[in-house]
């Protein structure tokens, strides 16, 4: 989780911050989506 002050929401940069931002937590939501979709043997649950 990353909390923005209100200084940084309304600064000219803020859309690179908050695209950096989700490009650094991708890596998690990637994992998350293959461990709760998959089963022990990495077989798809779907």
């Amino acid at each position: 989780m990353r909390k923005f002050t209100d200084k940084e929401v309304l600064s000219d940069n803020f859309q690179k911050e908050a695209v950096q931002t989700l490009l650094a937590m991708r890596p998690f939501f990637d994992y998350m989506s293959e461990v709760l979709t998959t089963d022990l043997n990495g077989e798809p649950l779907f």
